[in-house]
């Protein structure tokens, strides 16, 4: 199967995941800390502003409440179409 805008192959993630695997066992351990050293960094960053940054409960529950309320709009929704064909 080929992808239709580039034209190469499509792979699946397990063969991708299979693929990376042999690479990196491959690879010396000088490698592996080369080619990682600036994600690494950039990991321990987001971490740190993660640990950091304020977090905004009030955004937050309404992000969930709406959701949860969209949830029960849908099912209500199908409820009443069920019981308007029966």
């Amino acid at each position: 199967m080929h992808s239709a805008a580039s034209g190469e192959p499509n792979h699946s993630s397990s063969q991708l995941s299979k693929d990376l695997t042999e690479r990196w066992k491959a690879m010396t351990q000088a490698k592996k800390e080369a080619a990682t050293l600036g994600a690494v960094e950039e990991l321990k960053v987001q971490r740190e502003m993660k640990a950091l940054a304020m977090q905004n409960t009030r955004l937050s529950a309404f992000h969930d409440a709406r959701t949860n309320l969209d949830a029960i709009e849908d099912e209500v929704c199908a409820y009443l179409l069920v019981e308007y064909f029966i």
